[in-house]
């Protein structure tokens, strides 16, 4: 896209670095990421925009004012960056990355979709199987999905092709060539209750395919992979996944604004290099990290601060293309069936802000003891919807946890008149049998803070007061009352 003769007529020179001085910012991951020839750059003044007139300008996103341009001849990515960033006049300049698909090889189908127990669907499914009536669209941003697959075409509705910059309505090609975009699809919503195959986290949910490569290749570009989620987000999907490496990229956090002011929420694979993503954490962008059969985190699964959440990413059966079937692994498939989690809780709430989505996704997640690694926790779709998870019944959230101050304990779930007995640990999760009331907490060494009667509409709240002395200190909440639990939130009071 042209540069406007304004800009042109103040274009500055660039202040170049000794070759020696040039810090290396960026190193490629051969397979993971690598280099493509181009950058990606956003200004944050006009003087910064006026700056990139002297470069071979391939396209200004003006949805995220990002300027997409070829490395000059003789340069490098990092003597680029080091340049530009020198001017103080860019939030970033970084390669615009050739990201890969995030899967390992494919395994031999050994079991048959453990992780619906493990993420608790059978539970959510007596809540709710998928649209009901609300016809939500999930995206997958990949390969394309198998249009004629059994258990997916009836839930299709028109993609778009970033490669050839086509809607599929226009002649747009969002066919599979590849399998993994069947894949992480059926994990999002492979039909239910049809008597074939697998079933995904919706039974019955609108697939968008977002193509992103060219015939049956396993790379895209960055710009390629956030022009798909801005497309999904501005033509109806309410949560769009993308299962490519390339996290860390500065572009996904503003790909992540835009889909959120859009009413769209992103999702991204952690990735499959063991690596520590601690430097970085996108506000609006899930990160999805990848949990075994049992509960552990996947050997291969990134982890750290910008992890928001874990999901089964072990030997997921699902869908594949040509009509076919396979167990797979990777933080690829861990995304997908979040974005199945998110869009279920969406269809139960169709009214709430993408803030209040991500806070009961958050809310709903089973503690895995590390939120500096695996964020969350692995997602747990029952709560998700307001169940009860392992035999609860009880929905339990609270408000700021504040040293010094007061904040409120609620639960949704109980008869009216109902006694909720509010309960916190210390020491971490645990098996606590309660004979009293009838059931197991999932805390250990249980503190009472104190008791509240359900109202009419079956909410009990509980007002705590937090010492000043307890700042920094981790505590896990849970409550139950006869026959019923809630699940257990970790946090750190402040």
């Amino acid at each position: 896209m042209l540069i406007s003769s304004t800009i042109l007529l103040f274009a500055l020179p660039l202040l170049p670095l000794p070759a020696q001085e040039v810090p290396q910012l960026f190193v490629e991951r051969p397979g993971e990421l690598e280099f493509s020839g181009f950058m990606i750059a956003r200004p944050q003044s006009e003087q910064g925009s006026a700056r990139l007139a002297g470069y071979d300008i391939i396209e200004h996103v003006s949805d995220t004012n990002e300027f997409i341009f070829a490395v000059p001849s003789g340069s490098t990515e990092n003597t680029v960056a080091a340049s530009l960033m020198a001017t103080g006049e860019f939030e970033y300049v970084e390669p615009d990355w050739r990201c890969y698909l995030v899967k390992t090889p494919d395994d031999p189908m050994l079991s048959l979709q453990w992780w619906h127990d493990n993420i608790q669907s059978r539970g959510a499914w007596d809540v709710r199987t998928g649209m009901n009536g609300n016809n939500y669209i999930a995206a997958v941003v990949d390969t394309g999905i198998d249009l004629d697959h059994p258990d997916l075409q009836d839930s299709l509705v028109s993609g778009y092709n970033t490669v050839q910059n086509k809607a599929q309505s226009n002649g747009g090609d969002v066919s599979d060539q590849n399998g993994h975009g069947s894949m992480c699809a059926g994990c999002i919503g492979a039909i239910g209750n049809n008597g074939i195959g697998v079933v995904g986290v919706c039974w019955d949910v609108k697939l968008m395919p977002i193509k992103t490569v060219s015939g049956g290749q396993g790379s895209s570009s960055m710009s390629d992979l956030t022009q798909g989620a801005r497309w999904a987000a501005d033509n109806g999907a309410g949560s769009v996944s993308v299962s490519f490496s390339g996290v860390e990229s500065s572009s996904v956090n503003s790909a992540g604004n835009y889909c959120d002011g859009q009413d769209c929420i992103l999702l991204w694979a952690a990735g499959n290099s063991n690596s520590n993503l601690s430097g970085f954490d996108w506000i609006n962008v899930e990160v999805v990290g990848a949990t075994d059969v049992n509960d552990n985190k996947a050997n291969f699964s990134s982890y750290g601060k910008a992890v928001d959440v874990m999901a089964p990413g072990v030997n997921i059966a699902t869908t594949n293309h040509n009509g076919g079937y396979n167990s797979v692994s990777g933080t690829s498939f861990a995304t997908p069936i979040t974005n199945g989690v998110v869009a279920m809780i969406r269809m139960e709430y169709p009214n709430w802000t993408t803030t209040e989505v991500r806070q009961r996704l958050y809310d709903s997640c089973d503690d895995m003891n590390n939120s500096s690694k695996y964020g969350h926790g692995r997602v747990n779709l029952e709560l998700a919807l307001g169940g009860g998870g392992g035999g609860g019944g009880l929905y339990l959230t609270t408000g700021l946890m504040v040293a010094g101050t007061t904040t409120t304990l609620s639960t949704t779930g109980s008869a009216s008149g109902d006694t909720v007995y509010f309960a916190y640990s210390v020491t971490g999760n645990g098996v606590t049998s309660i004979p009293s009331l009838g059931v197991d907490l999932g805390i250990a060494s249980p503190q009472l803070l104190g008791t509240s009667g359900a109202n009419g509409s079956g909410v009990a709240e509980f007002t705590v007061n937090i010492p000043p002395p307890a700042r920094y200190m981790p505590v896990w909440l849970q409550a139950a009352q006869t026959g019923k639990t809630s699940q257990v939130i970790y946090v750190i009071i402040t």
